[in-house]
């Protein structure tokens, strides 16, 4: 389970649903979008799928460079199978 929760630790939302679904990515932008005056926080049991979304993330909506975020996820793991193909 992952949750999307802001710094006040307050009115958690629940990624469950996203993260078993790759076509759910739009779903977490959405979320991050409406919280973008905050400071949050993205986990998972084992921070491997949050990773991969956040990485996502990072290149499509602010537009970092796919090298940059690349160093940072590749610092948790390497994404293989469908992992690796959602964040390429």
């Amino acid at each position: 389970m992952s949750r999307l929760i802001d710094a006040g630790m307050s009115d958690p939302f629940n990624l469950r649903r996203i993260v078993d679904a790759l076509a759910d990515f739009e779903a977490l932008c959405t979320q991050m979008q409406a919280k973008q005056d905050r400071k949050i926080w993205v986990h998972c049991a084992a921070n491997m799928r949050v990773s991969a979304f956040i990485n996502r993330y990072r290149c499509e909506v602010p537009g970092e460079a796919p090298r940059v975020a690349g160093e940072a996820l590749s610092r948790i793991w390497e994404p293989f199978g469908v992992w690796k193909k959602f964040v390429t």
